[in-house]
């Protein structure tokens, strides 16, 4: 049967290390120590709901607070930073995909590959800023360069998306 046992109930800390949102409750006023005791959680990312005990899954106070918790985390839009490359070599493209947490792992992707380009790459390895025969585009979050007497280019891209499902 659904019974309050509970008096007060939050759902108000968030632990990075394990990306869950804790179910703290209280019983009564004199329970009143400043952090409740845990009866579950809500998971940081599918939005799962665990009850720690029959007692918490009964209460309708509880459940009410995990289930607004639920619908927030799973209303969240999770941001990833996506850095793309694509290459042409003689006709052949090829894309290459690299998935980041943040904007500052996207970009040290994207000089990584740059280094590449310019080092290591067969076709544009050791090239010229100021030759004329390439085309050569920069700015924060793109890098393009294309020899205009062949077909080869190189484009990376750094761009911030959104994700609904995990």
């Amino acid at each position: 049967m659904d019974k309050r046992i509970f008096c007060e109930v939050k759902c108000d800390y968030f632990c990075e290390e394990e990306n869950r949102w804790y179910i703290d409750a209280w019983i009564d006023d004199s329970d009143d120590d400043g952090n409740g005791r845990s009866v579950g959680y809500v998971d940081g990312v599918s939005g799962n709901i665990y009850y720690k005990t029959e007692d918490a899954e009964n209460d309708p106070l509880v459940r009410e607070v995990a289930t607004a918790k639920q619908a927030e985390v799973r209303a969240e839009k999770k941001k990833v930073w996506v850095m793309t490359q694509e290459s042409n070599v003689d006709g052949d493209v090829s894309f290459n995909v690299i998935v980041c947490d943040s904007e500052k792992a996207a970009l040290a992707q994207m000089e990584r590959e740059k280094e590449w380009i310019a080092e290591e790459s067969n076709h544009f390895k050791g090239f010229d800023p100021n030759d004329e025969s390439l085309e050569i585009e920069e700015s924060k979050h793109r890098f393009f360069i294309m020899d205009e007497c062949d077909d080869y280019y190189e484009e990376i891209m750094v761009m911030e998306k959104e994700i609904t499902t995990l």
